[in-house]
């Protein structure tokens, strides 16, 4: 049964690309199905791990059973879909890159096809979408929070840390799992159900989301001014970014103060 399932799944994704790529929400979720069942088993692709079959089931040519597309060009199109999106990097980035280098070049996509500008990710952002994934999986309401896009991988990754041995951890990966479960219980206090769908709740959430991991982990966002197509967002983020780099710099000189009054006491003392 799942055999018949994983060549309907591969019939209905090749035909969604042959016919130009256009029906992303077909694309999406076909492929999300294809990785929710680990439809890979059934079919016969090579490979050792999920990752690589799935790699293989994207990038080899359609007479070898593929979908003969570039990985990075199937993440464009899985774009309007942040879920499956988000499924297939966690997998994909997980294959053996040493062997390739496809993960890191930029497609050539019709622009007219696709939601986005193809872009490459870096590797940063790889090991962005990793570590949000883990943390994902440690705290569940990331999980949550994460498709719905209401708090950012960047953010969701400070609690993504790799446990080597969960039944024997360190001193310090005690501590990243006691701060995951502080996380959740106090997600499960701020967070709705439903979630908000009004724009103003949703950016009332996303801050507090972001508060309370800042709070845990004690890792707090750099200001980041983005230079984009608005220039009053613009000017707003340089605003706000200025006036954080003022309050370092003053904090800074309140340290410095306070050190000179404590060296004659500190002297003295010695």
């Amino acid at each position: 049964m799942s055999t018949n399932t994983a060549d309907d799944i591969r019939i209905k994704l090749k035909k969604a690309i042959k016919d130009g790529k256009t029906d992303l929400g077909a694309i999406a979720s076909n492929l999300g199905k294809f990785m929710d069942e680990a439809l890979w088993e059934y079919l016969d692709l090579p490979g050792e791990s999920p990752a690589d079959k799935l790699h293989s089931f994207v990038t080899l040519p359609f007479n070898k059973g593929g979908l003969n597309c570039k990985i990075d060009e199937m993440d464009v199109l899985l774009g309007l879909n942040a879920p499956v999106q988000r499924q297939f990097r966690g997998l994909v980035f997980a294959a053996k890159q040493g062997e390739r280098n496809d993960l890191k070049e930029e497609p050539k996509v019709d622009a007219k096809l696709s939601p986005k500008k193809p872009k490459g990710l870096s590797d940063s952002n790889k090991a962005s979408e990793r570590a949000a994934n883990r943390a994902a999986k440690a705290v569940p309401a990331l999980d949550k929070l994460l498709n719905n896009q209401l708090v950012s991988k960047r953010n969701a990754a400070k609690v993504g840390q790799t446990i080597k041995d969960p039944e024997n951890p360190t001193e310090k990966e005690l501590e990243i799992m006691a701060q995951r479960e502080q996380l959740e219980q106090e997600l499960a206090r701020i967070v709705p159900e439903p979630l908000p769908e009004e724009p103003q709740e949703r950016k009332k959430l996303q801050k507090q989301v972001q508060q309370a991991i800042e709070q845990t982990t004690g890792k707090v966002s750099t200001p980041k001014v983005s230079l984009g197509e608005d220039p009053q967002k613009t000017a707003e983020a340089i605003v706000k970014a200025k006036s954080d780099i003022d309050y370092l710099q003053q904090l800074v000189v309140a340290i410095e103060l306070e050190i000179e009054t404590l060296q004659p006491s500190l002297v003295r003392a010695a």
